[in-house]
Order: C-alpha cells, then sequence, then structure tokens
C-alpha cells in the first residue's frame, strides 16, 4: 500500500525535496555573515553551556533552544563562546529549513498537492525568518513546535491520541517561548469544537490533555518558581505592567499588580488593550503585505469547520499577545502566524484557479510574481548581514579592551553592548544604565551600587546611548573632570564606545583650573591608546608611541579656561625600549584656534633613567590670557612612550 502510493505519488515528492534543497541552499548561504551574537542570541548560547555543566536555572529567558543546543554542542562544542556560534548559526539554519515539513503536510491535508507545493515555495522565497534565525533567536524553533503541534491537532479526527501529542508539542514550545502557554487553550477548544469528529470522543480528554501538559511542563515550572527573575515580582511582571519599553531595562523597575491598578484607571487598561489589539493586527499585515492579503482573503473564503483551526489560530494569536504588544511592539512576536498566512495563501491560489484553463500557468506566474518581490530581497539581506558583521566585529575590539584593562570585580554600566561586553570580559560585574530624566539621579544609582565605571555607546546600527537616556547627553555635551575621567575612545570604530572612569571622591567638588591642577592625559580627548596600568596616578595611562620605529605624533585636549600667569608645567611619563640613540620625544602646549606654539621641549631617549619607570619632566611656560590649551605629543624611533598625567603649579 505505501509502495503504490509512493510511486503514484513520486512526482509530488520529487518536486517537495527539489524545493527543500533549494530552502537549504538558500538559508545555508547566510550562515558565518555575523561573526558575533548580541542580547538573546548570545544569552541563549550562554545559557546552553551553562546546561553542559548542570545549572538549568532560567535566568534570563527560555531553556528550550538552550537545552536544543546543549545536546549538540555535547559533542561538537569546544566551550568557546566564539567558536560555538558557528555550531548554533548551522543548527537555527537547519530548523528553519526543517520547518518546510510540517507546513507541507498542514496545506497538504487541507489543500491537495497543489497547495502544498505553492506553499512551500513560498516559504522558501519567503526571507522574514532569515533575519531572526541567523541572530541566534527563538523563532525557528517556536515555529517548527507550533506547527507540529496544529499538525498533530488536525490528525486527531483520524485517532484521538493525536491530541495528547500535540499537547506535548504545545508544551516543548512553552518551554521555548513563554506564550506557547497558549497552545494549550487554542488545543482544548478546538478539541471542544472537533468532538464529534474525534473518534471514541469522551470529555475525560479535555482532562488528560491537561495532564499531559502539566507533567511535561512541571520540571520547567519548577524550574521558573526558583529563579527569582521569572516570579510576578520579576521579569514576567515587567511585561505585564510596563508603561514604556524602556523600563523592561530598568533595573529599578520592580513593578506588582497591586501598584499597577494604584497608578492606572479603568480607562488606562482599557485604552491599553484596545491599543495592543490594533497595533497586533497592523504589524501582522505589514511583516508581509502580500502573503497577508491572500491570508486575510483566505480566512473570509474558506468558511466551512474544516478550516475553523485557521481562524482559531489567528483569533488566539491576537488574544494571547495584545496585551503586551501595546507595550513591546516586535515583528518577532507575530512571525509565527506568517507560516499559517503562507498556507492559507497556497490553498486560496490553488483553489482560485482550480479547473481553470491553463491553471497551472497561472499558479506559476502568482509563484514566479512572489519570488520577484520577496526574493530578490536575499541579495540584499546578506549584504546587510556583511555590514552588521564588520560593526559587531569591531565591537570586539572595545570588548577585549575592557577585559584587558578594567581589574577584575569592578563593575561597569552600560546600556547597548552589555552582551559582548560580558561575553569578553565575564571578570566584569556589567549593570544597565537605568533610563531616568536626569543626569544626577543617574550618579545616585551608579554611586548607590558602587559602579565605577561607564561606558557610553553610539549604538552601531541601533539607537545611540544618548538618544535612548538623553539625559547622557550631558556626559557628551560638558567635561565632568575630574568627577569623570575618559579612559577609551576610538573614533576609527564603526560602533564607538566611550569608556569613563567615576572618581567618587571628587564628585560635587567645584573645579577650577590653575595652582595644583593635575590633567589625567586620559581624561582628555585621546588619539592614543589608554590602558589599565597600576603604576599610573589614577590606574590608566595613554600610550602615545607604540614600540615601532615610525614617527607618531598625538593631540591631547582640550584642557579648558586656563587662566592667565606663569605656571609650572609638570609631565608624568615612562619610556620603554628606548636605549636607541634615535628615540626623541617632542613636548608641546599650543593654543590649537590660533596654532600658536606656547612652549615645547624635546627629549632625548638618555633623559628616561629608568627603563618601564614614570619619570617627571618640568618646564615653564607663561600665558597672557586665558586660554584653552592643547599638548602635543610627538616620538620617533624605537621603543614606547606612556603619558600619566601634567601638572600646572604657578609660579610667583
Amino acid at each position: 500500500m505505501k509502495i503504490s502510493f509512493f510511486r503514484k505519488n513520486s512526482s509530488i515528492y520529487l518536486i517537495f525535496g527539489l524545493i527543500i534543497l533549494l530552502c537549504f541552499i538558500i538559508r545555508f548561504s547566510f550562515v558565518g555573515l555575523i561573526p558575533l551574537w548580541r542580547e538573546d542570541g548570545y544569552h541563549y548560547l550562554v545559557k546552553a553551556e551553562e546546561i553542559l555543566k548542570g545549572d538549568f536555572t532560567p535566568k534570563w529567558a527560555e531553556i528550550g533552544l538552550p537545552l536544543f543546543y546543549s545536546f549538540f554542542l555535547l559533542f561538537f562544542g569546544s566551550g568557546d563562546i566564539f567558536e560555538d556560534t558557528r555550531i548554533a548559526e548551522v543548527l537555527q539554519a537547519f530548523l528553519e529549513c526543517l520547518i518546510i515539513i510540517p507546513l507541507f503536510l498542514i496545506a497538504l491535508r487541507f489543500f491537495k498537492w497543489k497547495g502544498a507545493i505553492i506553499a512551500s515555495v513560498l516559504f522558501t522565497f519567503w526571507p522574514g525568518l532569515i533575519h531572526w534565525t541567523m541572530h541566534g533567536y527563538t523563532e525557528a524553533l517556536f515555529i517548527f513546535l507550533v506547527l507540529f503541534s496544529f499538525y498533530f491537532l488536525i490528525k486527531s479526527e483520524q485517532n484521538r491520541t493525536y491530541l495528547l501529542i500535540a499537547s506535548g508539542f504545545s508544551v516543548l514550545a512553552f518551554y521555548v517561548r513563554f506564550n506557547g502557554i497558549f497552545l494549550l487553550p487554542f488545543i482544548l477548544v478546538f478539541a471542544w469544537i472537533w468532538r464529534r469528529e474525534i473518534p471514541k470522543w469522551n470529555w475525560r480528554w479535555l482532562a488528560y490533555i491537561v495532564l499531559v501538559f502539566i507533567l511535561v511542563a512541571s520540571p520547567y515550572f519548577a524550574l521558573r518558581m526558583s529563579s527569582p527573575q521569572y516570579s510576578l515580582e520579576g521579569r514576567a511582571a515587567r511585561y505585564l505592567f510596563s508603561d514604556d519599553h524602556q523600563q523592561l531595562f530598568d533595573p529599578e523597575f520592580r513593578p506588582t499588580l497591586s501598584s499597577y491598578l494604584s497608578t492606572h484607571s479603568l480607562r488606562d487598561i482599557f485604552s491599553r488593550g484596545w491599543r495592543g489589539i490594533k497595533i497586533i493586527i497592523q504589524d501582522t499585515y505589514k511583516v508581509n503585505y502580500f502573503l497577508m492579503t491572500l491570508a486575510f482573503i483566505g480566512l473570509l473564503f474558506f468558511t466551512k469547520k474544516k478550516f475553523l483551526s485557521f481562524h482559531l489560530v489567528f483569533l488566539f494569536y491576537f488574544l494571547g499577545l495584545f496585551w503586551i504588544y501595546a507595550v513591546v511592539r516586535s515583528l518577532r512576536l507575530v512571525l509565527p502566524l506568517v507560516p499559517f498566512a503562507i498556507i492559507l495563501s497556497g490553498g486560496l491560489v490553488s483553489k482560485i484557479f482550480e479547473g481553470k484553463k491553463k491553471a497551472g500557468v497561472w499558479m506559476s506566474l502568482v509563484i514566479v510574481f512572489f519570488i520577484f518581490i520577496y526574493g530578490q530581497n536575499f541579495l540584499a539581506m546578506r549584504d546587510r548581514f556583511r555590514g552588521e558583521g564588520e560593526v559587531w566585529g569591531d565591537a570586539r575590539k572595545w570588548g577585549m579592551w575592557i577585559a584587558q584593562n578594567i581589574p577584575p570585580g569592578e563593575t561597569m554600566a552600560m546600556r547597548e553592548g552589555i552582551d559582548i561586553a560580558n561575553m569578553q570580559a565575564p571578570q566584569i560585574e556589567l549593570k544597565t544604565i537605568p533610563r531616568r530624566g536626569d543626569i544626577n539621579e543617574i550618579w545616585s544609582y551608579l554611586e548607590n551600587n558602587r559602579i565605577n565605571y561607564i561606558a557610553i555607546g553610539s549604538g552601531g546600527l541601533e539607537a545611540a546611548d544618548w538618544r535612548r537616556i538623553p539625559a547622557l547627553r550631558q556626559i557628551r555635551a560638558r567635561s565632568l573632570a575630574p568627577f569623570l575621567v575618559k579612559i577609551y575612545s576610538d573614533e576609527k570604530l564603526k560602533w564607538i564606545m566611550e569608556i569613563f572612569k567615576i572618581n567618587w571622591d571628587k564628585k560635587g567638588v567645584l573645579y577650577k583650573r590653575g595652582a595644583g591642577d593635575v590633567v589625567e592625559a586620559e581624561s582628555l580627548t585621546v588619539e592614543g591608546i589608554s590602558r589599565f596600568d597600576s603604576e599610573a596616578s589614577q590606574q590608566f595611562t595613554v600610550l602615545a608611541k607604540d614600540g615601532t620605529s615610525e614617527n607618531n605624533s598625538i593631540l591631547l585636549g582640550p584642557v579648558r579656561g586656563v587662566p592667565p600667569g606663569k605656571y609650572r608645567v609638570t609631565f608624568r611619563l615612562k619610556a620603554k625600549d628606548h636605549a636607541g640613540a634615535d628615540f626623541l620625544t617632542g613636548l608641546s602646549v599650543l593654543f590649537l584656534k590660533t596654532d600658536e606654539v606656547i612652549w615645547k621641549r624635546n627629549l632625548r631617549g638618555n633623559e628616561f633613567l629608568k627603563e618601564g619607570i614614570y619619570q617627571k619632566f618640568e618646564s615653564f611656560f607663561k600665558l597672557t590670557s586665558k586660554k584653552d590649551l592643547h599638548f602635543r605629543i610627538t616620538s620617533q624611533g624605537s621603543g614606547e612612550l606612556w603619558v600619566d598625567n601634567f601638572e600646572f603649579s604657578h609660579v610667583d
């Protein structure tokens, strides 16, 4: 019987096999373009590594995808997060391709082979999932499990046992994404409506469905309850009771049901719900205009009870997400609906041209149109992925700087890029910069939490930190030295990160330029490399010249508003590998606006008496008016030169 079936449908499965092959070629062509994962993708992979060490506690997100990763990392992983990213990328591409199997089976059951083939082609050339899978998110695995849960649910008209299998797959989807829990009421409602078509049905099967869900989910519920981040006072409450997206990242936002009800009226609650319903329907349509137009027409066209399951899918998905979507708006959340839209679209196209002359030609034209409209996005996506790879690759540079220069055990506050820093510098405790309207409120939070470093990024491909948190503009707009000292910045990177050390002892001190003023070199606009040095006065110093024999010049400054008077200026410098006669250092103080050189001095290599030890070099200059000063350090010959600080002292 099976042999004759495959012989009869051999051409169909041959075509489907070629479509799968094409799907694999397209998806795997994106593997490796993103060298570094961020945010969710990074955390899922880290959790997989922790699971291999016996830690199953969900500390940040659901553990379904990490569990999937861990099985393969057990055999093929190296334990190095960067190398294991490649394995995870391959697994993500493979998972996305496998989605076509349940999609084909569902379409075949409802719309026969023509609808199934059309739906498979539409999925193959739909680029919407690639972005998320190649960034290491849960979409592919979640959709794969949801589709199989749906497939076994509709097969229950053959055998009621399929209801339990569908419930089991829904639990696995819940392990991957929390909103998978909405599959349980969906299955119960479907089973109740479809009860007359299910063989040997009785009401106990509703209890069996719930029992299977609870039994399979109980280990994960236990893990969630043991993790404070997942209690109603933790991460879940943030999504339910937040008023804006930024509150999700505010470490001091700890909402409860009572606090929410006390600060929101009934009108606020209804307004949020209505806004969420409108937005999620709009975004579902925006995710793919062509497919969603066909899908919504299909929902109106296929009105028989046989197709009720599709109507329930859209209804339950909207009702399950509208409250959260009113605040947390992301196309990621509506992507699982697209495969159902693809199935409906394939069925609608096959139904419209069924029995028509040259039906195959017309259906082929629809497919060609879709490929033309959306298939060309693949090349643009590849270029965009390469650009992202370059930006995130550059981010590894400041991530490595943090690892090498911030002392272990210190705490640093960041907003964007915190995952990259954590990946490369796990010995540093990282906290999120809170969203506050006033910079002093941010300082209070940092001081209360004993945070001595703050990093502010340009955002790379996203919004810059000072745009997400406008109060941070004040740091960029004016100098806060000596309270805040810039120790790192590289303007050549595509994702610039400025890192500051906070000197809490000088917070609130009235700061004036003048006698006894010590200026740390790294507190100025730095053209050299700032690096941790325990022998430096503030533990950071600036590399003015590396160990090569090439000539070098850096400019430090400005030191603003130095009042008139006669000054002794003292440079604190150290040199290494400078024994050669060609080593020469030039120091100069200048008023850059008019190119006026106020003072200049040359140092020979033999004037550095001890190698690798800081020495002070004193000279004098006179200012006739208040000026902003820059300091130029030129070096030539073999050797290194490090600049710690320079000190002004009035001379009577």
